[in-house]
């Protein structure tokens, strides 16, 4: 399996990007958020930022005051106040004291299954359920 920015023809799940900021952030509260209502806060950037060939998360990156590529220490971060960063909404889903906030500009990720044959018994039941997982 592999993530993909780009949709592949069937894609197994599409996750948004979005903001994620601790709950008690100001911001937490709004149904969405562009680059222009969080220019004036601390960022965290990422590996995603970096390779986007969007503009404004490139500006993002650009601006912020720190680049974290482990996941983990960007989440401890963004709890500790440290800043707001950018990830798909599976790697907060279920952690109540952060916020996530879908980005204004629809931004998508997608997994997919790469394979020259049906998918495997296993990998459909795995496919099956996300679906049921995710609704």
């Amino acid at each position: 399996m592999r993530s993909h920015v780009d949709a592949p023809p069937s894609p197994l799940l599409r996750e948004r990007l979005g903001w994620v900021m601790p709950a008690s952030h100001p911001l937490a509260g709004a149904s969405m958020l562009e680059w222009s209502d969080v220019r004036a806060t601390p960022g965290l950037s990422n590996r995603l930022c970096q390779q986007s060939g969007r503009e404004w998360m490139q500006a993002f990156d650009r601006s912020a005051a720190l680049r974290i590529h482990n996941t983990a220490s960007l989440l401890a971060m963004v709890r500790a106040g440290l800043g707001m960063t950018l990830l798909p909404e599976l790697a907060v889903l279920g952690l109540v004291d952060l916020a996530f906030v879908p980005c204004a500009e629809p931004e998508w990720r997608y997994l997919a299954v790469h394979t020259q044959a049906l998918p495997s018994p296993a990998v459909q039941e795995f496919a099956a359920a996300l679906h049921r997982y995710m609704g």
